[in-house]
């Protein structure tokens, strides 16, 4: 917290502290000195900070698989939002807490469960996304309610108990 001639640099308030000029880089200049004695020390830009972003990505999603027609998949994405190339991450999933052996940036699945793919840039910068697959089923029809022959006819469509929602 000193300049190179040793006077104070502290930063008292961090909020009035702003990085101007390149916001997501800086050069820290710092003092060299031999632990022997003081004499002999030198100073400059030796230090660079880098802010690297982390992956984009849509956190979590919900995925509804068909029981009674298992050939069609939920097709789960790694849900990368900011345009860039799928190519430029590195992807491990798990489903319920247990890595797969998958990593690409989609996955198409049968089963229900909750999955988690975690997105990793070149720089080791991650985010993780969660996704809900749930069942459903086709609904089942029962037989129709009518009431007829009144002032306001009707017709109700009423469905067997089963796994899912419908409207």
């Amino acid at each position: 917290e000193f300049d190179t001639n040793g006077n104070s640099l502290a930063i008292t308030n961090l909020t009035n502290y702003r990085n101007i000029g390149s916001p997501f880089m800086q050069q820290i200049w710092v003092r060299i000195e031999n632990s022997t004695n003081n004499d002999c020390f030198a100073y400059g830009k030796y230090v660079t900070l880098t802010v690297v972003k982390k992956p984009k990505v849509k956190v979590s999603d919900s995925y509804q698989i068909c029981l009674n027609k298992p050939q069609i998949k939920a097709h789960l994405t790694a849900g990368i939002i900011d345009g860039t190339s799928p190519n430029l991450y590195t992807y491990i999933w798990s489903k319920d807490g247990v890595v797969l052996p998958i990593t690409t940036a989609t996955l198409d699945v049968d089963v229900t469960g909750i999955y988690t793919v975690k997105v990793t840039n070149s720089f080791g910068c991650f985010e993780t996304r969660t996704l809900t697959v749930t069942a459903s089923e086709s609904a089942h029809l029962l037989p129709p309610t009518v009431i007829d022959f009144s002032d306001s006819n009707s017709v109700t469509l009423n469905i067997a108990p089963s796994i899912g929602s419908y409207e």
